[in-house]
């Protein structure tokens, strides 16, 4: 291994892995479309066979994305939150193994649990749309546009 590969591999290990950035958005849809996300990236994860980064990704999506709908679920489906947390875990599991088990099917299983947090999320109060008044559009406090013309200086 050369000298300044040698330092790249160290630089990259020693290099402190930052959470995501909390969600602002209090829309229980917006919540289940970033488990979605999350879930199908440590699926890749584990499919590239990087397994501890398949199944810290998905203990992020957990604490990041699914916590926020977990109390709300649980109060129109206990039984159906517990049914989400323990395929959570089965998942958890199974992105930790290196070696595929007969029967196991990652992909299938995070289409399971995405398809049923997205059911669950859409029986959740959805908030408001913003009032257009609100809304700050790009631009607006810097006065009219000039429209530019081609050709002209």
């Amino acid at each position: 291994m050369t000298p300044l590969l040698l330092i790249a591999v160290i630089t990259a290990c020693e290099t402190e892995w930052t959470p995501p950035i909390a969600p602002v958005s209090p829309d229980p849809v917006v919540h289940a479309a970033e488990v979605k996300v999350g879930l199908e990236r440590a699926q890749a994860s584990w499919e590239a066979g990087r397994f501890a980064e398949a199944q810290r990704e998905a203990l992020v999506v957990y604490g990041v994305w699914f916590e926020p709908l977990e109390e709300p679920l649980r109060a129109r489906d206990p039984a159906g939150t517990l049914e989400l947390e323990l395929a959570f875990g089965r998942l958890f599991a199974h992105l930790g193994k290196k070696k595929k088990k007969r029967g196991v099917d990652v992909a299938a299983e995070v289409a399971a649990l995405t398809r049923a947090i997205d059911a669950g999320a859409l029986t959740l109060p959805r908030p408001p749309p913003p009032d257009p008044d609100d809304l700050e559009l790009p631009g607006e406090d810097e006065g009219p546009v000039e429209e530019a013309r081609v050709g002209e200086p």
